[in-house]
């Protein structure tokens, strides 16, 4: 919030519920702090696997 003070740039803080829509308001930066629980449980989507003795990634917009 600082930062985007110093700088005269807009700063919106998200919460888990929070709407999203606030930044087609704006017309100009706007800096995002974004609220996270640190206990949340995720898993990765994106897949690798080994082929011809390499790593190789699946495309972010492959899903399973």
């Amino acid at each position: 919030e600082k930062i985007a003070n110093a700088y005269n740039i807009n700063y919106k803080v998200l919460f888990r519920h929070s709407h999203t829509q606030f930044a087609f308001g704006y017309q100009t930066p706007v800096i995002c702090e974004v609220m996270v629980d640190p206990n949340q449980q995720y898993h990765h989507r994106v897949k690798s696997k080994l082929v011809d003795g390499k790593m190789v990634t699946a495309p972010m917009n492959e899903v399973d």
